[in-house]
Formats: C-alpha cells, structure tokens, sequence
C-alpha cells in the first residue's frame, strides 16, 4: 500500500477495508495535507451522492409515452399523400405513355398486312417514337424539363425537411 489512490479512499468511506487498511489510511491522512484534500473532497462527494434524491416521473408517465408512440403525427399523413402524388403521377405518365405507343402501333397496322408487317410497322413506329423523344429533348427543351425537375426536387427537399422538423418539435414536447 505504498500509494493512496481515489479508489482505496473510496473504500475507506464506504468501510470496505480490513482493520490494519483503515489505520493505515487514517495515518497516511493525518500526515499529508494533499491527501486530506483529496479525502475531503471525495468525503464531500460521497456525502452528497448519498443523500441525493431520485427524480420522481408521474404515475401516468409511462401510458402516455406509449401513447405517443402509437399515434402516428400528421406530418407522417402529409408525407404519405405526398410520396402518394408522385407515385400516381409517374404511374400515370406510365400508363399515358404505354397507351400512346399502343395506339399507334394498332393504327398503323392495315387489316391486310401480315404478322412481318405488324414486325415492320412496330420497328418503323418505335423508330419515329424514338426520334421524338430525342428531338423533344434538343435545345430550349431541355432546359424547360430540367428546370421542372429541378423545381420539383427542392420542393420535395423542403417538405421532407419540414415534415422531419416538425416530427422532432414533436417529439421534443414528450
């Protein structure tokens, strides 16, 4: 025991120690006053800890955390009809697009061609798609689709960052 630490003297105050530890200590103490000041202190701590009361929650505490929990926050419903609005609006772009292509390919088609002319007419009917979509995308057209899209990502940015604000404003009210 040449050396007191902060773990020997916390077993002095909690009288952990044999008879001859205790003596020891008590002399070790009484004979430097850097030790006594760390005694002193951890004393002090000891004593505080010792008679620090525990906080008291409510006796409803627990129900209404749980019910917190279970109820789903409206902005949860908002991102759900948003995220819904996208979905509907690509499956619809979808569906019109499929739509469009089908009804051409059945208009081109004469009631007297044979199935290698439906093959000719379908290959000659996606070939002309094909070069609309591109010419679609050239010059000023561009530019018109990408500043949509880019508007619709930071708007869809802000809500999201909205919804999840004030999901943890609410949560903080808990």
């Amino acid at each position: 025991m040449d050396e007191i630490n902060d773990e020997l003297l916390n077993k002095f105050l909690d009288k952990e120690l044999s008879k001859s530890e205790i003596e020891f200590i008590e002399k070790a103490i009484n004979q430097s006053e850097d030790l006594r000041k760390r005694y002193l202190a951890l004393k002090s701590i000891h004593h505080t800890l010792k008679h620090l009361k525990e906080d008291e929650t409510s006796p409803d505490f627990i129900s209404r955390v749980m019910n917190n929990l279970n109820r789903k926050p409206g902005w949860f419903k908002q991102q759900n009809y948003f995220l819904v609005l996208m979905y509907s609006l690509f499956i619809g772009a979808s569906v019109l697009l499929v739509s469009y292509v089908t009804y051409g390919m059945l208009s081109s088609v004469n009631k007297d061609d044979s199935s290698t002319g439906l093959l000719e007419n379908t290959a000659v009917y996606f070939e002309h798609l094909a070069k609309s979509i591109v010419d679609f995308f050239k010059g000023t057209n561009i530019s018109v689709v990408g500043s949509i899209l880019a508007f619709s990502i930071i708007i869809s940015a802000y809500l999201f960052f909205e919804f999840f604000k004030t999901g943890k404003t609410n949560l903080n009210k808990i």
